[in-house]
């Protein structure tokens, strides 16, 4: 499945603290990491994109990340019905540093962000 990945202004990835969560209207996939060497998965989750990410802002969770470097989401829109399958396959792609559980269900390969 090809998906297309958002970004933020200039075409580049979107800074977590940058970002207007007002803006972000999508349910789907979202991804959380961190740039660091090497850079790193922090979160993989699904759902209302912009309050998931508020949800995550304010339980202090990118704040303990960013002193090993800038934060960075990306999201795509998923249909409901495979976004279970889609954070699967991130997660065990990119196994993030935070999150431990995820959706026990068979992984849906779809495009990756950064190729």
């Amino acid at each position: 499945m090809t998906v297309n990945w958002m970004k933020c202004q200039n075409n580049e990835w979107c800074r977590l603290r940058d970002l207007k969560l007002e803006t972000v209207e999508e349910n789907g996939v979202y991804l959380i990491w961190r740039e660091s060497v090497p850079p790193r998965m922090i979160w993989v989750g699904q759902g209302d994109v912009a309050n998931r990410l508020r949800d995550h802002i304010r339980g202090g969770m990118v704040a303990r990340h960013r002193s090993y470097g800038e934060v960075y989401v990306t999201w795509a829109s998923i249909p409901l019905q495979k976004q279970d399958g889609v954070e699967r396959y991130f997660a065990d792609r990119y196994p993030p540093l935070e999150g431990e559980r995820h959706p026990d269900v068979v992984p849906i390969a779809v495009n990756d962000p950064w190729k």
